[in-house]
């Protein structure tokens, strides 16, 4: 299914590197929670970033509780879930 089709999209990000380089394909399309604060996201993995994770202002303001410009960078934990909470 292509995300267009989607009824609900997704939240996307990059990826963290992992020893240099990502895990490749494997963890394309796999989905994660971020939880800062007790608020709770469901991103899904498209890309690579250099360290942690890159996602859109709107879902670091959904994480936030509409924060992102403000603070820009947080610590939130992060783990891999079913592919079920990102829709898939």
């Amino acid at each position: 299914m292509e995300l267009a089709e989607r009824k609900q999209t997704p939240r996307l990000r990059e990826e963290p590197l992992k020893n240099g380089h990502t895990d490749g394909p494997s963890q394309c399309g796999s989905c994660w929670s971020a939880t800062y604060n007790g608020r709770t996201i469901h991103i899904l993995a498209v890309d690579h970033a250099g360290s942690g994770l890159n996602i859109a202002q709107h879902a670091m303001d959904d994480l936030t509780n509409g924060q992102a410009a403000y603070l820009g960078r947080v610590d939130a934990a992060v783990a891999p879930v079913d592919s079920s909470y990102c829709g898939l």
